[in-house]
């Protein structure tokens, strides 16, 4: 970090300034004067979690572009006179909600599913390589040893 002297002469130990945390400071009060001449308030950990909740359940089941959340994400906070968050926080935020969103998706489509039908698809994705679900041939019978040659199978490369 670059010291500056505060007065005239050389620096003394206790009369040098650290630029950095000077600037740094200046940046948090003049953004605290800001937020109180506009009438918003600091962000907090409570209001992103409120954010993150809003959008799971409105926004996220409607739309997942996480590029059109974003601004959506900024604009409410400026509706609710809540200081935005930063850009990398935005981004952070908008992928939890998405990511909470499927979770719970997934969740509640498998509660819906019988014990028996959740069986069988898991054997169908577990794919233990055996001929069980193959004819002589290796063919595919009831789609379990297609399925398992999907999964291998990187497919053709694109751009």
């Amino acid at each position: 970090m670059e010291r500056q002297c505060t007065g005239r002469g050389g620096c003394s130990g206790e009369a040098a300034v650290d630029v950095g945390t000077v600037a740094v400071s200046a940046s948090q009060r003049h953004r605290g004067e800001i937020r109180v001449a506009y009438g918003f308030r600091a962000n907090t950990e409570e209001n992103q979690g409120r954010l993150a909740a809003w959008l799971a359940t409105e926004l996220c089941p409607a739309e997942l572009s996480r590029g059109q959340l974003a601004p959506v994400v900024v604009a409410r906070c400026r509706d609710d006179h809540v200081e935005p968050p930063a850009p990398g926080q935005v981004w952070r935020l908008v992928g939890k909600a998405v990511k909470d969103l499927e979770k719970g998706f997934c969740r509640s489509t498998t509660d819906r599913l019988s014990h028996a039908t959740r069986s069988r698809l898991e054997d169908l994705i577990a794919g233990d390589g055996s001929e069980h679900g193959a004819d002589s041939d290796g063919a595919a019978v009831g789609g379990r040893a297609h399925f398992t040659e999907l999964k291998t199978d990187p497919g053709v490369p694109g751009v």
